[in-house]
């Protein structure tokens, strides 16, 4: 349990304020937001205040690297009476990839009203937090895969091992987020190398495919003879390949040394 005391306040604001946000998205699947969605955008939120005040959250949250993201237990319990106070839809729904039941969340109201809460909501909010919230709804919705990728990739994570608590604004983190969000007016020699290679490959696969097509044009292809010939030129290419691999079974064991290893943090890094 985190000592660090979460300002409830805060939290139940900025929840509210992402809701508002996904209520006024285009894409009517991007209105609908789960729990996981208000965690995610909450961390960023945070994310985005504590680096410009020495890592401290705005909500307090004490957020971990637990299994594949970021987690704080207390946030997640704010999101059902957060969202009930602004009278949030509130939709249960059964998966039966996972036999269990999860939630969605919506805002029905009519654009008067839904004006009139943003509004005050962006009052009340730091103006870096809100833009952060906008920014990233817009950008994954609802897509769950996308957030959740985006979030790990995130500096704090990356310089974190499982169980450890992220920080927020450290040197490291930093520099770090620097680099990831470096603009396309102004790229590094890493990114500008790795989109000319990219290029080059688009252009080659390309030029494959057109090859193929000017070849097969008026080329009549003769019915395969399965021989003895067959039979045995098949059998010489698969000598070829050497004695088969046998079944092994074990356990593999990675060393805890990888999450702080250069290959999570510099992305130049093969």
């Amino acid at each position: 349990m985190s000592n660090s005391s979460l300002d409830l306040d805060r939290t139940d604001r900025l929840i509210q304020y992402v809701l508002v946000v996904a209520a006024e998205q285009d894409d009517w699947r991007d209105r609908e937001l789960g729990p996981i969605h208000f965690l995610k955008y909450v961390y960023l939120a945070d994310l985005a205040y504590g680096q410009r005040h020495d890592g401290q959250s705005y909500t307090g949250a004490e957020w971990q690297f637990y299994h594949f993201g970021p987690w704080e237990a207390r946030v997640h319990d704010r999101i059902e009476p957060a969202l009930a106070a602004i009278f949030a839809d509130r939709k249960v729904l059964q998966s039966s990839r996972y036999d269990s039941d999860f939630s969605r969340f919506s805002l029905r109201l009519e654009r008067r009203e839904l004006d009139s809460i943003c509004e005050r909501l962006e009052g009340e909010l730091p103006f870096g937090v809100s833009a952060a919230v906008k920014r990233a709804v817009h950008d994954f919705g609802a897509d769950t895969a996308a957030l959740l990728r985006y979030v790990y990739l995130t500096p704090p994570m990356v310089g974190a091992a499982p169980g450890e608590t992220l920080i927020l604004g450290s040197s490291t983190s930093a520099a770090v987020a620097d680099a990831s969000i470096a603009s396309d007016g102004n790229p590094t020699a890493s990114k500008k190398r790795r989109r000319k290679e990219a290029l080059a490959q688009l252009r080659e696969r390309v030029r494959e495919q057109l090859d193929r097509r000017v070849s097969s044009r008026g080329r009549i292809s003769p019915e395969p003879r399965y021989d003895a010939v067959f039979a045995a030129g098949t059998e010489w290419l698969e000598t070829l390949a050497g004695d088969p691999v046998e079944d092994l079974s074990g356990e593999l064991t990675v060393s805890p040394e990888i999450w702080k290893s250069p290959t999570r943090t510099d992305p130049d890094v093969p």
